[in-house]
């Protein structure tokens, strides 16, 4: 019965397609032939992402509770864990090696210049898991004792987006190893909210919350997100 009916509107649809004159159908067919690519390979792009996610997902939780600057073998290759050398590690674990050898300064000014280079930097938009993001000033890295004058001074990466805009990311915090901290840029000078939640990591090194300096949070020392996976 189902075939049945299968080929009775396939002959309805032939006669309406009869009716049409050659441009017309001309037309049609690459419509849908258009269609069908296009559906393709939106499928396939969706099915990559997926799996690049999963991959990232299976790959930072391996390092997560790790000591800061511990040496650790990632395959073949050695890794130091400080913020640039952590994020290089949890990609070359996934099978991406970033090769920032043509690039000059410290670690993470190499990285947020490749992906310069590369068109793969933003702010103004929400981040998806896996990607980078850049701070600056969470130290004085030119040793001026001036805070507020060092630029690309810490990195990380994405790992959960909440609801209320509440960012997740793994870090090298040079106190407490590698973790998963939050930063909210909806709210980037909030520590935590009216019912005690954690809005925003303190990232400037030394900060507390009684002392510390005008800015001193994940969401207010923010510079910019960086895309490599998508």
């Amino acid at each position: 019965m189902l075939q049945f009916i299968k080929k009775l509107y396939f002959s309805q649809f032939l006669k309406i397609f009869s009716i049409f004159n050659h441009k017309v159908r001309k037309y049609f067919l690459f419509l849908l032939l258009t269609f069908i690519l296009f559906s393709c390979n939106t499928f396939s792009d969706v099915k990559e992402n997926y799996n690049q996610k999963e991959k990232f997902l299976y790959s930072f939780n391996h390092f997560v509770g790790k000591k800061t600057y511990d040496k650790v073998k990632v395959l073949d290759k050695y890794f130091t864990l400080d913020c640039i050398g952590t994020v290089l590690a949890i990609y070359y674990k996934m099978g991406i090696d970033i090769n920032l050898s043509s690039y000059t300064g410290n670690g993470v000014a190499r990285l947020f210049n490749y992906l310069k280079d590369n068109g793969k930097l933003y702010k103004n938009k929400i981040p998806k898991i896996g990607d980078f993001i850049f701070w600056d000033n969470t130290y004085d890295k030119n040793e001026d004792g001036i805070l507020g004058n060092d630029n690309l001074t810490h990195c990380g990466i994405v790992v959960e987006i909440e609801k209320d805009g509440t960012i997740q990311y793994i870090h090298a915090n040079y106190v407490y190893g590698i973790v998963i901290e939050p930063m909210n840029l909806n709210y980037p000078d909030i520590y935590k909210d009216e019912d005690g939640k954690k809005i925003n990591s303190i990232l400037a090194l030394g900060a507390s919350i009684k002392k510390h300096p005008h800015k001193w949070l994940s969401g207010n020392l923010f510079r910019s997100y960086g895309s490599i996976i998508y």
